[in-house]
């Protein structure tokens, strides 16, 4: 399979579950399709502590999607988390740049600045060191009609 097929696939995937928020340390026991439960636990009401899972929740609006995602500070410091979904690829990346960095691993001893960008570019103070998918925005960011010499213009099949 092609690197642009490879790339278009994930971010395919990537753009299906962007509504969707993953809910880490809730309870083991409770009812998994209430919309209710759900809500609650948005609004702060805290859930009894015993097996936990996480839960997928999918939003209709994107905005919803970063309204909540904004507020998950709120929850440091207790055992619920919140983050975004991604393709399997995409959330593998971090960790795969984590532990092959040994450049990372000194900045963060050293109190550096280190993050990774969407969607797998690893930055120590403002600096790019690695990048899991290099060709990413090239190859999504052009117009793949153009980049086929065989697509021709479409004949009509009826006359003006």
């Amino acid at each position: 399979m092609t690197r642009s097929i490879c790339y278009h696939s994930i971010d395919k995937d990537a753009r299906d579950v962007r509504n969707n928020i993953i809910i880490y340390g809730l309870s083991e026991r409770l009812p998994y399709n209430d919309r209710n439960f759900v809500l609650r636990f948005l609004e702060n009401e805290l859930i009894t502590d015993d097996q936990k899972r996480p839960m997928i929740v999918r939003f209709r609006d994107y905005i919803d999607t970063e309204t909540i995602l904004s507020k998950a500070y709120k929850l440091k410091r207790t055992h619920f988390g919140l983050d975004r979904q991604y393709p399997k690829e995409i959330a593998r990346a971090p960790k795969e740049l984590y532990q092959s960095s040994k450049e990372a691993e000194y900045a963060r001893m050293s109190n550096k600045r280190v993050q990774i960008k969407y969607p797998a570019e690893l930055f120590i103070n403002d600096r790019s060191v690695e990048n899991k998918f290099p060709e990413w925005f090239s190859v999504l960011g052009i117009d793949r009609l153009k980049r086929c010499p065989d697509t021709k213009p479409i004949q009509r099949a009826y006359s003006k």
